[in-house]
């Protein structure tokens, strides 16, 4: 009885290998969170914090952003100390404090922005002033794996501050 064997070249056998391992489901639900904090605020100073946390680069008097991380993101470890405050966003339930006053030569309208483009096509978060002469806000946010159809942006402006 003959035998016959089959080479398959290595490229397939890693290919082959790559498809048993690689589960689309498990690496999106591992998939750590990459957000943007951007603040828009000449003529403002601002604080603003995410789950407790101060986020120090958004200060106001101009225009600052920052990338912000999942708590439990894999490059926290090797991040120094300056940089552990970038390592705050969580699944599930979320806050965002913004404090603000606003300075005499202000012109132009506060802005702070919160999003997750990888996630969500609108901010989480959008805070936009320019009436208030100062203000201190909390709000919550949820982060989900993927935008809910029913996702609506946590909108603060002049009349709900």
């Amino acid at each position: 009885m003959p035998t016959h064997s089959y080479r398959i070249p290595a490229a397939g056998i890693i290919a082959m290998l790559c498809l048993s391992v690689f589960d689309p489901n498990q690496a999106a639900a591992k998939d750590p969170i990459k957000g943007i904090i951007d603040s828009f605020a000449y003529g403002y100073e601002v604080k603003v914090s995410i789950n407790g946390t101060p986020i120090p680069i958004i200060r106001g008097e101009g225009q600052q952003a920052s990338r912000l991380f999942s708590a439990d993101h894999p490059m926290k470890k090797q991040a120094s100390p300056e940089q552990q405050y970038i390592f705050i966003l969580r699944e599930g339930n979320n806050t965002i404090s913004v404090e603000f006053r606003k300075l005499e030569d202000a012109q132009t309208p506060l802005e702070v922005k919160l999003e997750i483009p990888d996630r969500y096509s609108k901010p989480l978060f959008h805070l936009r002033s320019s009436a208030k002469k100062s203000a201190k806000i909390d709000r919550s946010f949820r982060i989900e794996k993927n935008m809910p159809p029913s996702f609506r942006t946590v909108e603060v402006n002049d009349k709900n501050l």
